[in-house]
């Protein structure tokens, strides 16, 4: 859980996953984006990928109206967004509606879990401490 509150316009993420390989994922699960300045509505997006495999995933949130309806944008007007990964599962609010959320990015079926990010057998790894989980 955690609370973003926007204070500018701008991006939420920017993810630099720079190849398939890489394991880097943001995933923000029970997030609450918000702005406190009615100025800003839709004037924040969920991310850009600063990199050509981003991967971004939120899910179990509210976004309020400060998410742009797009959701998400390009790093800038060459960027390929072939390998990007930007989803969304099951939120709620103003800027979860996805009838206008840009061609690259998408909806889950189901909730990313932690396993999927650190494999089966994660609560053994010394360096996991499952009490942040």
């Amino acid at each position: 859980k955690c609370d973003i509150e926007v204070v500018g316009k701008g991006y939420v993420t920017a993810n630099g996953r720079e190849s398939e390989s890489n394991p880097s994922w943001y995933v923000f699960n029970h997030a609450n984006v918000f702005t406190a300045n009615a100025s800003l509505v839709g004037k924040a997006y969920l991310g850009r990928p600063w990199r050509p495999y981003s991967r971004v995933v939120f899910q179990n949130s509210e976004l309020s109206d400060v998410v742009n309806p797009e959701g998400w944008k390009r790093w800038n007007n060459d960027t390929n967004t072939a390998n990007i990964f930007y989803k969304e599962f099951n939120n709620s609010g103003p800027g979860a509606a996805i009838d206008q959320r840009v061609p690259f990015s998408g909806q889950l079926n189901k909730s990313v879990v932690i396993s999927d990010i650190l494999g089966e057998n994660y609560g053994s790894e010394g360096w996991v401490d499952t009490n942040y989980l």
